[in-house]
């Protein structure tokens, strides 16, 4: 059971951070996209 609660913690946290640099990469597109036009 233990195992279980620290794979699924794991999991959240990898995909959290997935999603932090997927939304640092959105916006760092979007920024570069504003400033060159």
């Amino acid at each position: 059971m233990v195992h279980l609660t620290h794979l699924i913690f794991t999991t959240s946290f990898v995909g959290t951070g997935f999603e932090y640099i997927y939304r640092a990469l959105f916006l760092q597109g979007v920024l570069s996209t504003l400033l060159h036009h």
